[in-house]
């Protein structure tokens, strides 16, 4: 059971009981009482806010405010400018989520999350066969990791694409 938690991020479960160390990390994040975070500590909270986005949207401030710091900090990782992306398409906002993907598509072109947001930006587009091909190279690109590939066609049902997963 243990070996199924993440990572502890510097978590003292004596100082903290009965806390799970990821809710230790997103009570840090949100007092904002550290400065620094590493890349795999921005990584699960960018999982974390994603999450909970699925029950209230308004976590959205939070995964962006994530984000953010991810880019700045780490600007060689796409996932920080496709998960905000995400928050975007979410909004609405397509002008904005197409400007993060192609600016991540510069920077990892075998990014599955790339091709499942460039082909949830070309239905918005009414572009379904273009929505299709690339839906298909992230299903192509997950390969045979089978938590990647239900990841991809949880997104497409909870965006209503219900067809293409």
């Amino acid at each position: 059971m243990m070996e199924n938690l993440p990572p502890d991020f510097g978590f003292d479960p004596e100082e903290s009981p009965g806390m799970h160390p990821i809710e230790f990390l997103v009570k840090e994040f949100e007092a904002e009482t550290r400065t620094y975070y590493s890349q795999e500590e921005l990584e699960e909270l960018c999982e974390y806010y994603q999450q909970a986005m699925e029950f209230d949207p308004s976590r959205g401030e939070s995964l962006l405010r994530v984000c953010e710091i991810g880019q700045r900090d780490y600007p060689y990782c796409s996932q920080f400018l496709l998960s905000a992306a995400r928050v975007y398409f979410i909004e609405n906002s397509f002008t904005r989520a197409q400007r993060l993907v192609s600016k991540a598509g510069l920077l990892d072109r075998t990014e599955p999350e790339l091709y499942l947001m460039q082909g949830l930006l070309h239905t918005s587009c009414n572009e379904n066969p273009a929505a299709r091909d690339s839906f298909r190279k992230a299903i192509d690109l997950a390969e045979h990791r089978q938590e990647m590939i239900s990841q991809i066609c949880n997104d497409l049902i909870h965006f209503g694409f219900r067809d293409q997963a």
